[in-house]
């Protein structure tokens, strides 16, 4: 449009009219109200650059309305947007624009934690000293099991399907089926500073009572790989608190036939966030994710270990 301009500027000045300027640049299919109002500008201005518009005044952005949801939020940072767009009288829109591009705000969901009593949180302090000074320096394998129910995932809240009536979307596509008696399969799982113990999935319908996990986990998979994977060298066991693993012949087991493990006594309940190892994901993708997952990344999770414990003691 610059070029337009300049070439009309150009043959008004040597006197042509309107009607001969659009005549001579008719290729450029010119508007008689363009080429008007660019001599017009010419002639009043000196300068061929068109005003610019004002922009649209804020009625709602306002310095004064920022300052406002800045403070609701420092004040209260689990606040909803649609709510307090309510309250301060203006659309969600808004409220969202100030949120993000006033405020540079990002939504976060809120995470599911496990609750600690006044017990709890003495007894990880003390546990988590107890262990930085009895197992400093070890090789650890750190294990662990998960129920996992064969399901397709689905979001309340997020997953949605389009049409015009709901009867016109195919029926797989707008109900994700959900059974009484779900396939599930349970998975046992170890890691250590030297590399992935083998997964072992659990049987169908099998309970691991104190038996079946001494028998089936520990002498016949734990043992053989953990031997393998480290020969002659020392390593430190862990296991979480669950029943049958502080069954008295689990943890006299354990005390004969491994180098070192932690007992249940030394284990602080209710700390999954210690465990470096927190299995999570379907059956079927399970093998994919624990053969491709790198050693380095393997190391790196053992080897935070003693900075968990201090982080825990740092916290109190």
């Amino acid at each position: 449009m610059e070029s337009s301009r300049e070439q009309i500027k150009i043959l008004h000045l040597q006197g042509l009219t309107n009607i001969q300027i659009r005549r001579k640049l008719s290729h450029l299919n010119l508007s008689r109200l363009f080429v008007y109002r660019t001599i017009k500008r010419y002639e009043e201005t000196g300068t061929i650059v068109p005003k610019k518009k004002p922009g649209k005044k804020r009625s709602v952005r306002t310095p004064a309305v920022i300052k406002a949801v800045k403070e609701r939020i420092r004040r209260n940072p689990a606040r909803s947007g649609r709510k307090m767009a309510r309250e301060m009288n203006m659309s969600h829109f808004a409220m969202q624009t100030i949120l993000k591009k006033d405020l540079g705000l990002k939504a976060f969901r809120k995470q599911k934690i496990h609750g600690l009593t006044s017990k709890n949180i003495a007894d990880r302090v003390t546990r988590s000293r107890l262990l930085l000074k009895t197992h400093a320096g070890h090789n650890f394998i750190f294990s662990d099991e998960k129920l996992f129910t064969l399901e397709a995932p689905m979001n309340k809240q997020n997953d949605r399907v389009y049409g015009t009536c709901i009867r016109e979307v195919p029926r797989d596509k707008r109900a994700v089926e959900r059974f009484q008696n779900a396939s599930a399969v349970m998975v046992w799982g170890a890691i250590s500073t030297k590399g992935k113990l083998p997964l072992l999935f659990i049987d169908k319908g099998v309970k691991i009572n104190k038996n079946y996990y001494l028998e089936h986990v520990l002498q016949d998979h734990l043992e053989p790989y953990a031997k393998k994977l480290f020969g002659n060298d020392s390593f430190c066991f862990q296991q979480d608190s669950a029943p049958a693993h502080k069954a008295s012949i689990v943890q006299e087991w354990c005390k004969e036939h491994l180098p070192c493990f932690i007992s249940a006594s030394e284990w602080p309940a209710s700390s999954p966030d210690l465990n470096p190892l927190n299995l999570d994901g379907f059956k079927t993708r399970l093998l994919k994710i624990w053969d491709e997952m790198p050693d380095e990344m393997v190391r790196a999770a053992c080897n935070d270990f003693q900075k968990r414990l201090r982080a825990v003691i740092k916290c109190k």
